[in-house]
């Protein structure tokens, strides 16, 4: 399991043993500080739907390291239900600041909008350097889905390590993320 440090008591648990992520105590590309590693078939998630895990605005961060991103997209974190076209994904892409094997953050923030479908605002930040911006509408999972760490909805299975999550349930300001960002390289 991993065990929320927030206070807020979130647990990210598997049951399965063939997909239960491996916990590394020390891993040299992190500082020498603990990940879980996934293999593409591994993934942790909440036992049941948590409203404050599915806010209308967000600010998440990641540090995590992909095998291989190349042009795909692993997921960290999610709480998206495909059927239903509700909730969010975190992602490492394929961007250029993406090296394989190597740490990254990688910081999604979604502002404005309500939550129940009205346009938001949604920003990509990979290690501090802005990737990309869009606009559409976002509805947020208000039951029934889990949230889950080491894969998004389908294909978008992480083979590689995670260090850190921190989400936040607003949209932080510029300053904030750049110290939160600035915090995470260290």
């Amino acid at each position: 399991s991993w065990v929320d440090e927030s206070g807020n008591g979130h647990e990210f648990v598997q049951g399965t043993a063939s997909a239960k992520p491996t916990y590394r105590v020390s891993d040299a590309d992190f500082n020498n500080k603990p990940v879980v590693d996934c293999d593409g078939g591994d993934s942790l998630a909440t036992a049941a739907f948590t409203a404050d895990l599915n806010p209308s605005q967000f600010t998440i961060f990641t540090v995590a390291a992909s095998a291989g991103p190349g042009a795909n997209w692993q997921g960290i974190i999610s709480s998206r239900d495909n059927s239903a076209f509700k909730g969010y994904n975190h992602f490492l892409t394929g961007t250029s600041d993406v090296v394989a094997n190597k740490p990254a953050s990688v910081t999604s923030v979604l502002s404005g909008g309500d939550g129940a479908g009205a346009s938001a605002s949604k920003t990509l930040r990979v290690n501090g350097i802005q990737e990309a911006t869009a606009s559409s509408n976002f509805h947020k999972m208000t039951a029934t889905q889990s949230t889950t760490v080491g894969l998004a909805p389908s294909a978008f299975k992480l083979t590689g390590q995670i260090a850190e999550i921190i989400m936040y349930n607003r949209s932080l300001t510029t300053s904030e993320i750049h110290e939160v960002e600035s915090y995470l390289s260290q």
